[in-house]
């Protein structure tokens, strides 16, 4: 049995909506106001909200934007609505709601919409518990190989210093105690990507804070030129990050994760000498990022495929890794409601060029 909130001031409309739905079989519990309306969507977790948008103590949009905040909402919304809210609606479809319906409306109007939302959520809840299964048969498959080969780097240093301490120089020590700091750092940077993968895939990773604009290139800068020293990248390299007055809708945080990934992958996969081009700045009302490096680059069928655990041509060419960084870096994109793409020249050029919302309210 279904569960739905109806939010709604007017007494009798509410009392209408609730019999309506109580006649088609639904279990229903009501609010009279905006802030019961979100103590009791944080509570009982129905599988559908609707709301009224103008009500006191709390509007449907304050509501709607205090639950977007929550990690993990994933609540069909729906707003009942005037004509003459029309600017009301449309900030709340910006805030994330999945419909409206306008009043004045019938029954049949009613349950039309309540239906449709229902089985599209049913087929997105489908949808993901299909890339979830995916998701645990790839990591069956690919996590212990992966995990083994720094483990075993680890192990094997680590054991013929502890069995033979005597028999190695202090150079040679030293040579296996940086086998062995490698293995580690893989290994972490390994256990990161699959903990950020499965948080991303698992909707349970907060992207919905701002970060200051003003500190887009003094951080870049520090996260780029940090991975050319620690992974001692070779090629030459064309940063040019503009700040902005702007914040952008997305944490400092998953900012340098995003930049660290994207710019790991275009050294790591560039021709040798080859330069790599770095930039940043306001475009068309969002902060665009653009990466560029030389290389073998991607076939349009290898970028529509691109997924968590695939690494094109990876026994030719044996680059270490997963090869899920880009899927990483676009989902961290996608769901800050950024935009990822990719352009290609095979055996040329890519370039991935990233955009992110600003808030130009604060």
């Amino acid at each position: 049995m279904k569960k739905i909130l109806v939010i709604e001031d007017e007494a009798a409309l509410r009392e209408e909506i609730v019999t309506w739905l109580l006649m088609e079989g639904f279990q229903v519990i009501e609010a009279e106001n905006g802030r019961k309306g979100l103590e009791l969507a944080l509570e009982a977790n129905p599988d559908i909200i609707l709301s009224d948008i103008m009500m006191p103590e709390m509007t449907g949009n304050e509501v709607l934007n205090f639950l977007m905040q929550k990690t993990g909402f994933d609540i069909p919304f729906l707003f009942m609505s005037a004509l003459a809210e029309r600017e009301n609606i449309r900030e709340g479809m910006k805030l994330g709601a999945d419909d409206y319906i306008t009043k004045p409306f019938n029954r049949t109007e009613l349950l039309s919409s309540l239906q449709t939302r229902l089985k599209k959520h049913e087929k997105n809840l489908e949808i993901k518990n299909l890339a979830l299964n995916e998701l645990r048969n790839q990591i069956m498959m690919h996590l212990p190989h992966e995990l083994r080969t720094p483990l075993n780097s680890i192990i094997g240093f680590g054991s013929m210093l502890s069995a033979m301490p005597e028999h190695f120089s202090p150079v040679e020590i030293a040579e296996f105690g940086t086998h062995i700091e490698k293995g580690g750092q893989r290994l972490h940077r390994l256990i990161e990507n699959y903990l950020i993968y499965v948080q991303l895939a698992l909707n349970k990773m907060n992207l919905s804070q701002t970060m200051h604009g003003e500190y887009v290139e003094m951080m870049a800068n520090e996260v780029i030129y940090n991975l050319v020293k620690s992974h001692k990248y070779k090629n030459p390299l064309k940063l040019e990050m503009q700040a902005t007055s702007y914040q952008l809708i997305l944490t400092e945080e998953i900012f340098r994760k995003i930049v660290y990934k994207l710019s790991d992958n275009a050294f790591k996969f560039s021709d040798p000498g080859s330069e790599i081009q770095i930039s940043g700045k306001v475009a068309n009302d969002t902060y665009l990022i653009t990466f560029v490096n030389h290389g073998r680059g991607m076939t349009k069928d290898q970028i529509e495929k691109i997924g968590a655990y695939m690494q094109f041509d990876r026994n030719y060419y044996e680059q270490q890794g997963t090869g899920f960084g880009l899927v990483i870096a676009q989902k961290m994109v996608e769901s800050c409601g950024g935009t990822f793409a990719i352009e290609c020249v095979p055996n040329s050029t890519i370039t991935v060029k990233c955009t992110f919302r600003l808030d130009k309210n604060n």
